[in-house]
């Protein structure tokens, strides 16, 4: 990584983080249940005069990540994006890498939460079994994915179930935990997550996977007119709950595509868009990759929405 920023002239910042951890849960009731696992992740910033790049690597072990890969990634946004242009907001069509994707779906999943679809602050409160998104979206909790696996119960000794979310766009399930399967009468999925330490209320799904389309991210570029490429988000935040309108930031290497070529970076730019109305009418890529932040780790492939509306541009 350090010889790709210095090739490039470029200035670094980042992290390599390893992971052995293991739970075990021991209960009144007799449950007796362990789980160990390992887990490995590197991103890397590359930072130019007016520009910067960036991306990420996620493995279950350290050995499988590709550290020179990463780094040349983000050399090559931050060279590519040198000296942006301005563009207009408005409606744009835009392809979001996975690290994009994932900010937005991290803000999504709680929807599935028995607690928030309870007490009608969920998008999906009252939709089951109807149609929320375009009939190419299937996204599951899986804790069983091989890019992402997890342990087989939850934090109270419950076994977790792998399940759709969403099944060909509409809305088949949410998760429980013992205390919300009893309130809603519905089964215990085994979604209980720890009741302390800044975890969200009520049970929430931990392994989130979309599955994938059947077009590589270089043929969704290439049939694009006019629209941008986004590596990264930021600041994003819930505008409006029932809705899941969302609003945030484009970050570390936004480009135009015109006649279905990259050209150049552009300026970054804020977006307020709604995830499920992006959903509506959007391609899937057809390889899935692990994306993570503070508080998630998930599985998706990049996406391209038709229209995704930007409320106003930044100077740098």
């Amino acid at each position: 990584m350090f010889a790709h920023a210095k090739d490039a002239q470029l200035w670094s910042s980042g992290y390599v983080t390893s992971e052995d951890s293991g739970l075990t849960i021991a209960t009144r009731a007799g449950a007796r249940l362990a789980f160990d696992g390992t887990s490995a992740g590197t991103n890397v910033k590359m930072n130019g005069a007016d520009s910067t790049g960036w991306a990420e690597a996620y493995a279950v072990g350290i050995g499988a990540l590709d550290g020179d890969a990463v780094g040349a990634r983000a050399a090559r946004k931050a060279v590519a994006a040198n000296n942006p242009a301005a563009v207009d907001p408005g409606s744009w069509a835009v392809i979001l890498e996975p690290a994009a994707f994932g900010e937005l779906l991290a803000f999504f999943r709680p929807y599935f939460s028995a607690e928030l679809y309870a007490e009608g602050a969920s998008y999906i409160s009252g939709k089951l079994d109807e149609r929320i998104a375009g009939a190419n979206v299937t996204i599951r909790d899986d804790y069983a994915h091989p890019l992402n696996p997890g342990m087989p119960f939850d934090f109270s000794g419950a076994p977790t179930a792998r399940l759709a979310l969403i099944e060909n766009g509409i809305a088949r399930g949410i998760v429980t935990d013992d205390v919300w399967s009893r309130r809603l009468d519905r089964p215990n999925t085994g979604h209980a997550v720890p009741r302390a330490g800044g975890w969200p209320v009520g049970p929430q799904p931990l392994h989130t996977v979309v599955e994938p389309g059947t077009r590589p991210v270089d043929a969704l570029i290439a049939e694009t007119a006019r629209g941008l490429l986004i590596t990264r988000l930021w600041y994003v935040r819930i505008v409006d709950q029932r809705t899941a309108l969302l609003t945030g930031m484009t970050r570390d290497g936004t480009f135009l595509i015109e006649n279905g070529q990259l050209t150049h970076g552009v300026r970054n730019m804020r977006f307020n868009q709604s995830i499920v109305t992006a959903l509506n009418d959007c391609e899937l890529a057809d390889t899935p990759a692990r994306t993570g932040g503070y508080r998630y780790s998930l599985v998706t492939p990049a996406v391209k929405f038709n229209r995704f509306h930007f409320a106003s541009a930044s100077p740098y």
